[in-house]
Parts: C-alpha cells; structure tokens; sequence
C-alpha cells in the first residue's frame, strides 16, 4: 500500500481534534444544569444537541479512519464539510471561514497522491480477500499457515508461485510493487 500522504494525515488529526475538543465541550455543557434540563426537556434545544454532538462524533469517525486509509473516511469528511458550509450561508464571516477552510481542505484531499493512497487501500483489501483460505485441495490433516498480514499474503503467494491473483500471472516483480506501480497510475513494467 502506498505510504499516508502527509495532506492525509494533517486533515485526518485535525478532524479528530476538532472532533475530540467540540464533543468534550458539547459534553461539559451538560453539567451545567440549566443546560441539561433543557436537552433533557427535548424540543429544539434536545434537537439541536443530539445534531451537534453527533456531527462532532462523525468528525472523529472521519479522521480516525481517514488516517486508515478508508475512501469513504474521505467522502464522509468532504459530507461534514459541505455540511459545515451550508449551515454557514445565513452569515458572511462563517461563510467567508467555512468557503476557505472548504478549498484548502478539498484541495488536498483529492490532490493525486492522495487520491491514489485511497484506491491503493482498496485495491489492498481485494488482494488480500482473494486470498485462498484453509479448505484447498491438502491432503487430511494438513492446513496451510494463514499469513499475518497482507503483506505476508502477497509476498509469500509471490515466492512460491511468481504470481498474485489480483494482478494476473508470470510476472516476476513482487506483488506490492505491481499493485503500487498500478494505483498510483505509473505504467506497468513488463513481465521478466
């Protein structure tokens, strides 16, 4: 899998952050008592609450598994942005904040690098759920040793056939390199 994108990561911690530091503060709200009384009362108060709070806890959601490598962290974070805008439009400055913060964000999340570290992880889990599980052709009694990893999985079906699944046969370079030669775009090298 391609290396994290630097942009991933600083967007993908600046949403935890913000994530993290708005629900802590959504929650130190409630102890106040005039507050919790009305969220608890429900209405608008308890409406507007429930929507704040979740909208922070998807914040979090979408860094945490940005920085995994999950494109739909990526559109889940482009949503929340969007999000953010549209309820800004009733006042310039928020909206004037919310536009910029929007751009530079958007900017970075779909820069080609990044877009490619995102296909590489999905291209990641397709080789490794075509990997061969326990109930091949053995003879009784025997098992095959599961890899620890997708890297394991795709190096060690390498060395002893040549080959990977995902990525057709008869070609001698390792797996990892075929498949990053392919997400990120770059022309494949031919087989050896």
């Amino acid at each position: 899998m391609n290396p994290r994108p630097r942009a991933v990561t600083v967007i993908g911690w600046i949403f935890i952050l913000i994530g993290t530091v708005s629900l802590g503060y959504d929650l130190w709200q409630l102890t106040d008592s005039a507050h919790r009384a009305a969220v608890m009362a429900g209405g608008h108060e308890g409406g507007d609450f429930a929507l704040v709070t979740v909208t922070h806890a998807l914040a979090i959601v979408a860094g945490v598994f940005m920085l995994r490598g999950a494109n739909w962290a990526r559109w889940l974070a482009v949503a929340w942005i969007v999000f953010h805008v549209a309820i800004s439009l009733q006042e310039i400055r928020p909206l004037v904040i919310h536009v910029a913060l929007a751009a530079v964000a958007l900017y970075f999340l779909f820069r080609p690098n990044v877009s490619a570290f995102f296909r590489g992880a999905v291209a990641a889990l397709l080789v490794f759920a075509s990997w061969p599980t326990n109930s091949g052709a053995q003879s009784p009694g025997a098992t095959r040793a599961q890899p620890d990893s997708l890297l394991d999985a795709m190096v060690g079906e390498w060395a002893a056939t040549g080959t990977t699944r995902a990525h057709g046969t008869g070609s001698s370079s390792p797996p990892t390199a075929r498949a990053a030669g392919t997400v990120r775009g770059l022309r494949r090298a031919p087989p050896r």
